[in-house]
């Protein structure tokens, strides 16, 4: 309450004020102290009342809030009717909900609720967890935990709750536990060692310990999920290789874990690969005295150059660095894993669990890190993926592509984690327009905001994965202002959670007839310093700013959940990105999917890598083509053929890898690349030529199946738009930076500041159009339609057939 004082210059007589107390809507139900403080009508200077600049002068009881009769007893992630959904208790809610940073206030925990509907809050218990001091600073830290759920639920009874702690060692602990740090190969202690026994049994008697403590509070029923977290560097990864950046001598870079106890576990996990059987080891390792009992990683072997300077190094030499590179992640995985298996029967599997990991794209692109990629990788998530134990996976959209007209970036294969009854939610933090925080991509106007929203929930709802909303205000002034706490935001998500209320009413079905299938497997045989360009032309270079402008929605996987019984066989068209290593299992059943006349792309290596090491009959086989190899390396450039492929290209227009811009990053990552490739094949169509007249890029077409084999490891979109033409893919529009995702009832268009643009848009076949947030009636059973779209701007069109 705030009021004006009668004029109290030279009074010598008491004077009484009567004032009426109105409170805020969001005041917490309970006893709440009230305070009188009071400020200088001239200067505005806080005045002194019996020495203190407030004092409390009563007691009021708030009552009226509505308690619910039960909470939840039983809370689940699921797929029904197809579209993601948290199910409490049979009961479909949508898969969204606020994340706060520090102690929440009333009125932002009140706003968010009461301006989206969304009523799943998760509160964060952040550092200072694993400390030198033991667990004697674990009741004040549950004590924090314990007001904010009180809060909360004081102000929203019905709402209810996540929690997440954040398990990072302090530095007096590492101090105070040196054996337990993580050993670099030059004996260097960085951080904390993943494989400590120490370490591990203390993440897990604090997750025993803070379910223990929700499980006595009278709100245990309003708890439905956890999220314990730990890394060695953000968001989800073992760290230990800071001292590699910008290092181009291949002599001091360091790799892996050399603590005695990350080798131990090594040795075990060597002994589960192998099946416990040495002469299985030795023949894979080409080492013929080795043991497991002696076994050790070899720096020089981990980091040694690639076969004849190129990109790929041989598993002919020895598996030791692919074995050793596959081992690392599983430390910290596995500690997650453990804890979450933990939470799971303390509550007889009534709880759902998050994790921060299965960041695979944004791994695979390592770069300016020299073999960061072995310690800073997530790549065992299929295995992950495997473990009913976690629920869900979360992680932050790229930071690169927060700005209007550019997509809502993942470093995530999603569809891998619907296709495994799993579920990915991005970490949406977005910096809104009114936040004091103005980096990594802040929003500038209301009109930014709402069309970044749009756009991010819209790709939530076609690519079929939850969200959570991250407020990361703290400290004091601009800094504090709630970002999701704010109603023009928090409207504006409420729009969009009725609209994702509407998706899962309408069920999911995916319109993607394009699968792009990313490998896990196949990074762990690039070169430290050749391999990053190649992985950039794919990814950072072609994936990113030409697959989202397509004009035709997309899925994602990873090479393994091929094998899955549920892979739907619905794709006309397979991007093989990375596949460049496949086991034998993975090409048989790369071989079952050739049929339909289902069409394959094939960029620089397909298959190239096989266990018993590099053939160039293993592309053949895969691809169809006869190809050859030329001594040497290559900047990649090709010249346009008249054909299907390269229908539209100028007579200017080259076929050509990337190249890092910085200098600095291109002396370790040259544009160069080994081995050199060339389809030499008579019964293949030609569609681009290397300067030695040899071909590029081609087309076979084998009957049931079509090969499309591309040794540039970048192609623009004008190139594969044809190539979806040819493999009989649906392009819903041809329109230029436009970003674009689908589903079969949901259509998400999005501008950025090209200005507006009228947009043709195709239909598989005659629908009913509408515009999905304002009901507006667009169309009646039509195949076409022309669509205006301001700049800045996001539109969701609902389609019904």
């Amino acid at each position: 309450m705030y009021m004006d004082a009668p004029e109290t210059e030279n009074c010598t007589e008491t004077i009484t004020v009567m004032a009426e107390l109105i409170l805020p809507p969001w005041t917490p139900s309970g006893r709440q102290p009230v305070h009188l403080s009071a400020a200088g009508q001239k200067n505005g200077l806080a005045l002194n009342i019996n020495g203190s600049e407030k004092i409390k002068i009563a007691e009021i009881e708030v009552t009226g809030r509505e308690v619910p009769a039960q909470g939840v007893t039983n809370a689940q992630i699921g797929y029904p009717n197809g579209q993601a959904a948290f199910i409490l208790d049979n009961q479909v809610t949508t898969p969204l909900f606020w994340r706060y940073m520090i102690l929440s206030d009333p009125e932002r925990l009140y706003m968010t609720e009461r301006y989206s509907d969304i009523k799943i809050h998760q509160f964060l218990l952040y550092g200072r967890l694993i400390d030198a001091a033991g667990s004697t600073n674990w009741s004040e830290r549950f004590a924090e935990l314990d007001r904010n759920i009180r809060t909360l639920l004081g102000v929203n009874p019905q709402a209810l709750i996540v929690v997440l702690w954040l398990l990072n060692p302090t530095q007096q602990w590492l101090q105070e536990n040196p054996d337990e740090m993580l050993i670099t190969a030059f004996g260097k202690k960085e951080g904390v060692s993943f494989a400590s026994e120490k370490y591990r049994r203390e993440c897990l008697a604090f997750t025993q310990a803070v379910v223990e403590y929700l499980q006595q509070q009278p709100y245990w029923e309003r708890i439905i999920g956890f999220h314990p977290w730990i890394c060695g560097m953000p968001d989800c990864v073992t760290g230990g290789v800071a001292d590699n950046l910008w290092q181009t001598d291949r002599s001091k870079i360091t790799v892996g874990d050399f603590n005695p106890q990350a080798i131990n576990m090594f040795r075990a996990f060597l002994r589960k690969r192998y099946g416990n059987d040495i002469t299985k080891l030795r023949e894979a390792w080409r080492k013929p005295d080795i043991s497991f009992d002696t076994v050790m990683p070899d720096i020089k072997e981990l980091t040694a150059p690639a076969a004849d300077g190129g990109v790929f190094r041989d598993p002919a030499a020895g598996k030791m660095p692919f074995d050793y590179m596959d081992f690392i992640p599983t430390m910290l995985s596995s500690l997650l894993v453990e804890m979450c298996r933990l939470t799971k029967e303390m509550t007889g599997y009534t709880r759902i669990n998050f994790v921060h990991y299965g960041f695979v794209d944004v791994q695979i692109q390592s770069y300016n890190l020299p073999g960061g990629m072995f310690n800073n990788n997530n790549f065992d998530l299929s295995e992950l993926l495997r473990d009913p134990a976690i629920d869900g996976y979360i992680g932050a959209p790229s930071y690169s592509a927060r700005l209007p007209g550019t997509p809502c970036l993942t470093y995530f294969p999603w569809t891998s984690f619907r296709l495994h009854g799993r579920m990915y939610l991005p970490d949406d933090d977005t910096r809104y327009y009114h936040c004091g925080t103005r980096n990594y991509g802040h929003n500038h106007s209301i009109r930014e905001s709402r069309a970044i929203t749009l756009r991010n929930l819209g790709a939530d709802i076609t690519r079929n994965f939850g969200s959570w909303f991250s407020d990361m205000s703290q400290g004091k002034g601009a800094l504090a202002v709630s970002w999701t706490g704010e109603r023009e935001v928090a409207e504006l998500i409420g729009e969009m959670n009725r609209l994702y209320q509407k998706a899962q009413q309408v069920g999911y079905r995916s319109a993607a007839e394009i699968a792009v299938i990313f490998s896990a497997d196949s990074p762990r045989y690039l070169d430290i310093f050749h391999g990053p360009t190649l992985a950039n032309n794919l990814i950072q270079w072609m994936f990113y700013p030409e697959f989202f402008r397509l004009g035709a929605p997309f899925d994602v996987y990873l090479t393994s959940d091929l094998h899955h019984h549920d892979f739907p066989e619905q794709y006309k068209l397979y991007v093989m990105m990375n596949t460049f290593y496949l086991s034998e299992t993975d090409r048989q059943r790369i071989d079952e999917l050739k049929k339909n006349g289902a069409t394959f792309l094939w960029f620089y290596a397909p298959g190239y890598i096989g266990d018993k090491g590099l053939d160039l009959r293993q592309i053949e086989t895969m691809t169809g083509f006869k190809v050859e190899c030329l001594p040497g390396k290559e900047k990649m450039c090709a010249v346009p053929t008249q054909h299907r492929l390269t229908e539209g290209l100028t007579e200017q227009y080259r076929l050509t890898a990337s190249a890092f811009s910085h200098k600095n990053t291109r002396q370790m990552h040259a544009d160069e690349f080994g081995p050199k490739f060339r389809i030499v094949d008579s019964a293949a169509e030609t569609a681009a030529c290397f300067a030695d007249g040899k071909t590029a890029l081609a087309v076979k077409d084998f009957g049931t199946w079509k090969s499309i084999y591309s040794i540039i490891p970048r192609l623009e979109r004008s190139v594969l738009r044809n190539i979806c033409r040819l493999a009989g893919v649906h392009l819903y529009t041809e329109a230029e930076d436009i970003i674009f995702d689908a589903n079969q009832n949901f259509i998400v268009l999005h501008n950025g500041y090209q200005g507006s643009q009228e947009i043709d848009l195709a239909f598989p076949r005659p629908a009913d159009v509408s515009d999905a947030l304002s009901g507006e009636k667009l169309g009646s059973k039509i195949n076409q339609l022309k669509i205006q779209i301001e700049e800045c701007s996001t539109r969701i069109l609902y389609l019904e057939y």
